[in-house]
């Protein structure tokens, strides 16, 4: 983490934040307010995809361009595990959407 500029790390602080909201928010709504179960799967996926992209800090600095031609290399992770991550949390999201809203 030390070889990261200055707003590349408060990106992943922040990020790391909203995810860390998103987990506490899904379970305290699942456990103590009763929600569903949906609800609980969209703010865990939620906080995985915020998650994920939040460790590949270099993304967020670079102009939408650039961005969108070339994909910058991750620093702090492999790549396969940020995809993983990233798909992980997309899937969960996706499915409690469905479970949400068509059953």
């Amino acid at each position: 983490m030390g070889n990261l500029l200055f707003k590349e790390k408060l990106v992943l602080i922040l990020c790391c934040c909203i995810s860390f909201i998103f987990f506490y928010a899904g379970f305290i709504g699942f456990f103590i307010s009763n929600s569903s179960t949906s609800d609980l799967a969209l703010a865990m996926g939620a906080a995985i995809t915020i998650f994920s992209a939040g460790l590949n800090p270099k993304l967020f600095s670079l102009p939408l361009k650039s961005a969108l031609s070339e994909v910058p290399k991750p620093i702090l992770l492999k790549s396969s595990t940020l995809n993983f991550l990233l798909i992980s949390g997309l899937s969960l999201s996706v499915l409690g959407l469905i479970t949400k809203y068509i059953f």
